[in-house]
């Protein structure tokens, strides 16, 4: 997607260097006119752009070939809520954008509008009983055949999650070393579609300074790395340095590497007694966006309960995940859908630490099967307005078989 211009100055200037001109995944309009059907034209481009994300400005004339774009300021007095309202009832299934306005130099009440459409190929979207895509410069209805080729890729999609998190449990970094005394977590986080590029494109143009700011500034000190109830250990706030990883950046517990080869204690007996397993916590950030998560301590040895699932760490690291979900959809602007996927490994014949800690052993059964896992797709929307719902698709039934007790942390 093009690069968005923050002021009239800004705009101003890439439309003079020829920076904004028409084309797959921006289309410009001098005008919204009034009346029904405005705003049917306006569903439909709005709905050309779900497929692979783009802009519709308003309030820049897009020139006839000959002649260049060139501003044209709008009146700016409710054209926000109509937008809104348009994509909300006009466009089947209904559809979430993000609206930026810029105002006119002297003249507040003019100015232009940004309408911003992250692509959802977990489902496209029609208007008047037509499927809309666009091409390198104009719009166009889809075929049955295209129609049913974005149908399996959503399907295809759905697998990929469980495909992701597979590999996540594959590239187990304690089991590399054997440590395996306690239950391991891993969880997953992916924007659908995104471009590989995505998140880097807006962090990493500082380099890696631009990374570390944001993984301190908007993820270890924004929502994501607030204080919770309940609180658990290890935890996010814990973790810091930053390394470079393939595929990004991590945060990462004291014995992960940088690599992500665990450093077990070698013959110095204080560090031998140290449990590094339970303690293991490294967090990857990737540059499009997606999120991998692996903790060792997923259980603990009490004496006198034997070992025990903690089930407020499982649910706690899984929330935030979602909450670090939330800011890189914020920071990128990215409007699509996530996959989300849990997976606990290690749980045969563990019980509810919850439960021990209250005194409730007689509610807890034994975990029958060796691992639990869990995969959910979420719109943006429920992201940022229904985290808990998410969270609990996704470790609902791991709570419910130790006990169903244990709360999620607010």
């Amino acid at each position: 997607m093009v690069r968005l211009p923050a002021d009239e100055g800004e705009l101003r200037s890439m439309v003079a260097h020829g920076l904004l001109d028409e084309g797959h995944s921006v289309e410009l309009k001098r005008q919204l006119p009034p009346g029904k059907a405005a705003n049917v034209e306006l569903a439909k481009d709005l709905c050309q752009f779900t497929i692979d994300g783009g802009v519709l400005i308003i309030g820049v004339d897009e020139g006839d070939g000959k002649t260049p774009p060139s501003l044209t300021p709008v009146d700016l007095a409710g054209l926000p809520e109509r937008i809104e309202q348009v994509a909300a009832t006009r466009i089947d299934e209904p559809l979430r954008v993000r609206i930026r306005t810029i105002r006119t130099a002297g003249q507040p009440d003019k100015g232009y509008v940004l309408v911003i459409v992250s692509p959802t190929p977990s489902r496209i979207h029609k208007v008047d009983g037509c499927y809309w895509a666009r091409g390198e410069r104009t719009r166009y209805v889809l075929s049955d055949a295209e129609v049913r080729r974005y149908h399996q890729l959503v399907s295809q999609g759905q697998r990929d999650a469980a495909s992701l998190l597979d590999a996540e449990v594959r590239r187990d970094p304690a089991a590399a070393v054997g440590l395996q005394a306690h239950a391991h977590l891993f969880a997953i986080a992916q924007p659908v579609g995104a471009d590989p590029d995505l998140l880097d494109r807006v962090v990493g143009g500082a380099g890696p300074r631009g990374w570390r700011q944001f993984l301190y500034g908007e993820v270890l000190d924004g929502a994501a790395g607030r204080p919770l109830t309940n609180p658990w250990s290890p935890d996010l706030p814990e973790i810091g340095d930053p390394s470079r990883r393939a595929r990004g950046w991590a945060l990462r517990s004291s014995r992960m590497g940088p690599g992500r080869d665990v450093e077990v204690a070698g013959s110095d007996p204080l560090n031998s007694r140290i449990d590094v397993e339970r303690r293991l916590l490294d967090l990857e950030v990737n540059e499009d966006g997606g999120l991998r998560l692996f903790c060792g301590g997923a259980s603990h040895t009490l004496r006198g309960d034997g070992e025990c699932v903690i089930d407020g760490l499982v649910i706690g690291l899984t929330k935030r995940m979602v909450l670090v979900a939330e800011t890189i959809a914020n920071t990128t602007e990215w409007l699509g859908s996530w996959d989300f996927g849990i997976a606990v490994t290690g749980l045969r014949g563990l019980t509810s630490l919850h439960l021990a800690q209250h005194q409730q052993e007689w509610l807890a059964a034994p975990f029958s099967e060796e691992e639990c896992r869990e995969t959910v797709r979420a719109t943006y929307e429920r992201v940022v307005k229904d985290p808990d719902g998410i969270i609990t698709d996704l470790t609902g039934r791991l709570n419910r078989a130790l006990g169903g007790s244990a709360p999620i942390p607010r």
